[in-house]
Parts: C-alpha cells; sequence; structure tokens
C-alpha cells in the first residue's frame, strides 16, 4: 500500500501546486551516541500568501516525515527533529525555508536494517481540513516521496 505521492530523486525540485520541495541531501550524523541520519531539506512557497506547512496539511507529528530502509520498515527510525519549528514557520510568498531533520534508530529494531543507508523520504500531507483556496494544490495527491539512492 505505498503512498500516492509527487517522487523524485535527491537534488531534484519537486512541485505540488503550493510547494516546491526538495532533498538537498542525506547525511550520517550522531544522535545520542549513536549513529542516525540528517535529511537536509529546502521548501519554497509557489502561493500568493505567507503560508505555513502545518496550515497547508503538513503535521507537526513524527509520522508525517518518514525515513525508509530498503525493506521500507517505517519503525526503523524515528525523529529527533523539532517537528513544530518546521511545521509552523510562516513561509512568506515565494519564500524559503531550509530544514534538517534528524533521525536516530529505534533500538528494538533489527540492527542489520539500522545499519543500512536510507533509501525513501516520505513527506505526507493530508489535505482533508486544508482551506482548498487559500491551498490549491494542483495534484490529486501532495505528498512527496524521494528516493534517497539517486541524485539529479
Amino acid at each position: 500500500n505505498q503512498l500516492a505521492a509527487l517522487e523524485g530523486c535527491i537534488g531534484e525540485t519537486l512541485f505540488n501546486g503550493v510547494w516546491r520541495f526538495k532533498v538537498a541531501s542525506l547525511m550520517p550524523t550522531t544522535v545520542d551516541g549513536g549513529t542516525g541520519w540528517a535529511v537536509n531539506v529546502e521548501l519554497r512557497n509557489a502561493t500568493k500568501a505567507s503560508l505555513q506547512p502545518f496550515a497547508a496539511g503538513m503535521d507537526n507529528a513524527g509520522q508525517a516525515y518518514t525515513l525508509l530502509p530498503p525493506s521500507g520498515n517505517s519503525a526503523i527510525w524515528q525523529s529527533e527533529s523539532n517537528l513544530n519549528n518546521f511545521a509552523e514557520t510562516n513561509v512568506p510568498q515565494g519564500g524559503f525555508m531550509a530544514f534538517k531533520f534528524i533521525y536516530k534508530p529505534v533500538y528494538q529494531s533489527p540492527i542489520e536494517e539500522v545499519a543500512l543507508k536510507p533509501t525513501k523520504f516520505l513527506l505526507r500531507i493530508d489535505t482533508q481540513h486544508v482551506d482548498k483556496k487559500a491551498v490549491p494544490y494542483s495534484v490529486p495527491d501532495p505528498s512527496f516521496r524521494v528516493k534517497l539512492d539517486c541524485q539529479k
């Protein structure tokens, strides 16, 4: 049951009618004394008004931003980022926001999966409670899926 989403690679800008989104890089990092991952993203507002990601359907909960290993197991890494800083930042018209998502392994996960490099980053957008006039998505499924094993 793969999430319907716009799909691209690291360095590729994806556009859903409201946001221009790009994963700029994926880097290993140290989190709580262990190995984790940093996903550097860029988000640009393409609407005619200032907009918060939260008001446009991006949640400020960890399940909205998922890092996946080759197996697709979504329970391998958990976000250590302050998601409120991402979801509630006001991005002005034509404005730009850079953000670093930090992930650490969930320690009950199989060690062989934790050691693998992530292959996908998902950013879910739920338009169910979004003002469609203020947030005019041009695609039916405005979420983003970025393959982390290819670059553009």
